[in-house]
């Protein structure tokens, strides 16, 4: 029998699929936002990339930089942007990557070991080589070393990041993979998991969850100078703002900080 798990992420799959089969490119406005984050050989690289990475990218970054600010520089916004770019090299169209997905949800080890094969088989193998396959591609084209690290370290644990913690959350917090992790620990029996089922409305929980994760590990609960009013603006930071449906998180974050390892846990099982 297929675990839940499985089912959810085939569920996952499915609905990725159908929208990659919209055609229209990004936005000439969201092109041009995009692009003046990259490099010349860069932008060649973003250019192989499918209208719908592309567009997935760019809501990835613009996500990013609304959620670090000015700590979003030009190196962060281009890992947002390219951390998928290795998937141009297997050349699969939207249905063979759903095939490779799965293949991976399978047996990754085996589908991997495919390199040595031919055709389809050896495609899916690339395809689920992608992040160590971008991360030669951007080294190669003077890529910033923390923007290589990201495309090389996106599906990897977070003890395995080079990238530093908070940037790194950030970037993985709006990623398919990164949203697919939050979805499974909200699936578990964590008293975090608990309180977002009964306070957050189904369709704002996994954004509700991220922006929990990134409070509790990122730059906003770190201290800095401390004077009545940074203590106050922190403080509303921390436990305020937090939607309608939250108006103080003091208790949710609380158990966000001791269940961090679980999610954790659940991020590892994610393909």
């Amino acid at each position: 029998m297929m675990s839940p798990a499985f089912l959810a992420h085939a569920t996952h799959l499915v609905r990725r699929f159908f929208g990659s089969l919209w055609p229209g490119r990004p936005s000439p406005e969201g092109e041009a936002w995009a692009t003046q984050s990259l490099l010349p050989a860069e932008q060649e690289l973003w250019s192989l990339m499918s209208n719908s990475d592309r567009r997935h990218a760019i809501s990835v970054a613009r996500q990013v930089a609304a959620a670090l600010g000015s700590r979003a520089d030009r190196r962060v916004l281009a890992a947002a942007l390219l951390h998928d770019v290795g998937k141009t090299v297997s050349g699969l169209g939207t249905f063979g990557r759903t095939v490779a997905t799965l293949a991976g949800l399978i047996d990754r080890g085996r589908a991997q070991a495919w390199t040595s094969r031919t055709g389809v088989k050896r495609r899916i193998a690339l395809y689920l080589s992608h992040p160590d396959l971008g991360a030669d591609q951007l080294a190669r084209a003077g890529g910033d070393p923390l923007t290589v690290a990201w495309a090389r370290e996106h599906h990897l644990p977070e003890n395995a990041w080079s990238v530093p913690i908070d940037i790194g959350r950030a970037l993985n917090m709006f990623t398919r993979e990164g949203r697919r992790g939050l979805a499974r620990f909200l699936q578990s029996e964590a008293e975090t998991a608990k309180w977002v089922h009964a306070n957050i409305p189904a369709s704002q929980r996994v954004q509700f969850l991220g922006g929990s994760v990134f409070a509790v590990e990122g730059s906003v609960l770190r201290p800095r100078l401390s004077w009545p009013l940074a203590d106050f603006l922190r403080h509303a930071a921390e436990v305020k703002c937090h939607g309608r449906h939250c108006l103080d998180a003091t208790e949710v974050l609380e158990l966000m900080r001791a269940e961090l390892p679980l999610l954790e846990e659940a991020r590892h099982h994610v393909a």
